[in-house]
């Protein structure tokens, strides 16, 4: 991985690490972020789907997006981070 790509599972260690929070604060703390863009970009421009060039889906071994087509969500990745602090 280069310094300007990161994957979605080291995204709440790293933010955890650099705002020396836990790793649930840290996924509060996304979970309000991704809310707040949703708000922001989502749904006041018509749009349900994340910007291709922030977020996207790859292969966990390489920096390359998926040759596949893959839509991602607000809804999704909200829930994702929202599923490591609000669990039972």
């Amino acid at each position: 991985m280069n310094n300007d790509l990161m994957r979605l599972s080291d995204l709440v260690p790293e933010y955890a690490r650099h705002y020396n929070v836990t790793p649930e604060q840290a996924a509060h703390g996304l979970h309000e972020l991704i809310e707040e863009l949703c708000m922001e970009y989502g749904k006041f421009q018509g749009e349900r789907c994340l910007p291709s060039g922030i977020f996207w889906v790859g292969r966990g071994e390489s920096p390359r997006r998926s040759v596949k087509f893959y839509i991602l969500g607000y809804e999704e990745l909200s829930t994702y981070f929202k599923s490591m602090f609000d669990t039972p």
